[in-house]
């Protein structure tokens, strides 16, 4: 039986997770849309990386969207000039219009659009929808973790694969990879599994699901669940001169579904990442595992080499 503190939780956010799925699903059908139509144009920003038509139509639609629904919240999206007034904000949206705006360029499919709801320094709201198939994974604190499809009103619990008896840990080219491969191996053979495959991708938990076990059938379930074997766990491990690794917006909406799925999402200490930062990077590195045991196995794994690669870093 839930607590009356725990059904005031479930109250309280369900109705901002409603509206951050409708919004994301509307962003989400305007860059397909965008993107059936092969008419995108490609910008690069001052850090070199791209943007698209589709990346600003999304931003778009979800910062007035937002600030129509809750019009005392902030908002940080990637795309959007950042207001510092956010900082003394106790509710602030993070938003990511496209995540992985590289793959929606050679037309993989393989991208996202994230919404993620913190309060306190902490999601309590979490959306991830995938516009090529309309995929959904989204949570809201004390609620669970939950799987549909943009346009159907069902949902069901969704479920991160299970380690039996393997355990497939990934890493990507975003997380330090393939500058990481020596800490890697040891990492790997620390926990005696197979050295982590490197993605071209960033956090993409649908890579964490089982098809079959979540339901997930027919001719898209390729893409939409990319990995011919789903991962139990991502590593990600620093090596940029400050120690800083990938935004908030890659992160918050994904931490939020993963620990309401049955995983955990840290830093390599096992520390919780706080978000709505002064600079909104995160630090520490990164061990996300799809069930508590995993991630404490990753934690062991890594923590010995973490002086070594700090050393290497500066």
């Amino acid at each position: 039986m839930e607590t009356g503190e725990q059904q005031n939780v479930v109250a309280g956010y369900r109705s901002e997770l409603e509206a951050a799925i409708a919004i994301g699903s509307e962003a989400a059908a305007e860059i397909r849309r965008i993107y059936d139509s092969g008419l995108a144009r490609t910008y690069i920003k001052s850090d070199d990386s791209p943007v698209t038509d589709a990346d600003l139509a999304s931003d778009r639609i979800i910062r007035a969207r937002l600030r129509e629904r809750f019009p005392g919240d902030a908002v940080l999206t990637e795309e959007g000039a950042d207001d510092t007034g956010r900082l003394t904000a106790e509710r602030c949206w993070i938003v990511d219009p496209i995540d992985g705006t590289q793959q929606f360029v050679d037309r993989t499919g393989q991208f996202d659009v994230l919404i993620a709801l913190v309060v306190g320094g902490r999601p309590v709201v979490g959306v991830m929808i995938q516009p090529a198939t309309g995929l959904i994974l989204a949570a809201a604190a004390g609620d669970g973790a939950e799987l549909g499809l943009i346009d159907s009103p069902d949902r069901r619990p969704m479920l991160l694969a299970q380690p039996n008896p393997e355990t497939r840990v990934v890493t990507t080219i975003w997380f330090g990879a393939p500058e990481s491969d020596p800490f890697l191996a040891r990492f790997a053979r620390a926990m005696a599994i197979a050295q982590p495959e490197i993605l071209r991708t960033g956090v993409i938990v649908r890579g964490h699901l089982d098809r079959e076990a979540n339901g997930i059938s027919g001719q898209t379930a390729p893409l939409a669940v990319p990995l011919d074997r789903p991962a139990h766990g991502m590593i990600g491990v620093p090596m940029r001169g400050d120690g800083t690794m990938a935004w908030e917006w890659d992160y918050a909406a994904a931490d939020i579904v993963v620990h309401e799925a049955g995983g955990r999402f840290t830093d390599w200490h096992g520390n919780e990442f706080r978000y709505n930062k002064p600079v909104p990077r995160n630090i520490g590195g990164l061990v996300f595992g799809n069930t508590t045991a995993v991630h404490a196995r990753m934690i062991d794994a890594i923590g010995p080499l973490i002086p070594e690669i700090e050393a290497s870093r500066a």
